[in-house]
């Protein structure tokens, strides 16, 4: 479909030597919007977790000690976070639920200073938003409502490994599952030896003497041959 011949003024050709994001100087601001970390000058963090019910972002310190008592320190870090999180919120576009967990603060006059700076930040978001009050343990919830749809969506794609779950399984356990399967086909075909085709990884650990003593103990004859790829968890075992 056509634009609007209205939009068409507003459109401009770049012909720049340099990438368009490198020359506008977004090259970094997307790669922090795609990431789980962010930093803050005061060398604290900030961890984004989206999940399927709600966001949750927390703050860190990190590193950083100041030269004040621990509340004016974590009120100092709770100020930079309040503005990058605002920052995260409208660069990522995140909506529903969010939940930020702030540095626990003690005095509440720390809080009340940290509230206002975090409502004077949102009043610059132009999306509909709902803001709690923090709680003692620094937890602050809000809801709102996204504009135009997070950039992971587009950029990003499930782990081919974890399947999307940011985790995959220890070496140990896929050692036990290859050999679970392993006693289960050994049993539907007695007396016959093994080919065991499994990841590197994997194939590595199942050759020390303690699963070589394992698998004698129950009398399976196998051969383990290595697996190319990335799939950690994927395994055949052949009669």
């Amino acid at each position: 479909q056509d634009p609007p011949h209205e939009l068409l003024r507003r459109v401009r050709l770049y012909e720049g030597a340099a990438p368009l994001l490198e020359d506008l100087g977004l090259r970094k601001d997307l790669d922090r919007a795609l990431g789980s970390k962010v930093w803050l000058k005061s060398g604290g963090t900030l961890v984004v977790n989206p999940t399927e019910a709600l966001v949750a972002i927390d703050v860190n310190s990190g590193k950083y000690v100041g030269k004040r008592g621990l509340n004016e320190t974590a009120l100092k870090i709770n100020l930079q976070a309040a503005k990058e999180v605002v920052r995260q919120i409208r660069l990522r576009d995140l909506g529903g639920i969010i939940v930020i967990d702030f540095i626990d603060l003690g005095p509440e006059r720390l809080r009340r200073e940290l509230m206002e700076a975090f409502r004077a930040e949102m009043r610059r978001d132009r999306s509909r938003s709902r803001i709690e009050e923090i709680s003692a343990f620094g937890l602050v919830q809000l809801t709102r409502k996204r504009l135009y749809g997070a950039p992971d969506q587009a950029a990003l794609q499930p782990c081919p490994c974890c399947g999307g779950g940011g985790r995959v399984k220890s070496t140990a356990l896929l050692c036990q599952e290859v050999f679970d399967h392993v006693i289960q086909v050994r049993g539907e075909n007695p007396g016959r030896p093994l080919l065991v085709r499994c990841h590197p990884e994997v194939a590595a650990a199942l050759e020390t003497e303690a699963w070589g003593r394992a698998a004698a103990g129950l009398g399976v004859e196998w051969t383990i041959q290595r697996m190319e790829g990335d799939e950690r968890e994927r395994h055949e075992i052949i009669a």
